[in-house]
């Protein structure tokens, strides 16, 4: 099961349309599939023009705990309890 919430807001920056976002995201029972436990982040997205997006995020993941164990397709898993920053910049061209 993987939960999900996002908002944003709608700001311009250099006389762009710009949205700002913040995220959570939880999973549960997903470590086989190497997900985090949580995820919170935020970002800006700006629209240059009509097909065109901009995108820069912020992530920062919360694996598992150590104790925690999952049963992969060949061999079980464990937690890492590890805390990861991920940034990412995306480029979008809707057509």
């Amino acid at each position: 099961m993987y939960n999900s919430r996002n908002s944003k807001v709608a700001y311009f920056i250099f006389d762009k349309i710009a949205d700002i976002i913040g995220l959570y995201d939880q999973s549960f029972q997903a470590l086989a599939l190497q997900l985090p436990k949580r995820r919170l982040g935020m970002g800006i997205n700006i629209f240059p023009n009509r097909h065109t997006e901009i995108q820069f995020e912020y992530y920062k993941d919360y694996a598992y705990k150590n104790s925690v164990t999952a049963s992969g397709l060949n061999y079980a898993m464990t937690g890492r309890s590890k805390v990861t920053d991920t940034y990412a910049l995306q480029l979008i061209v809707n057509f």
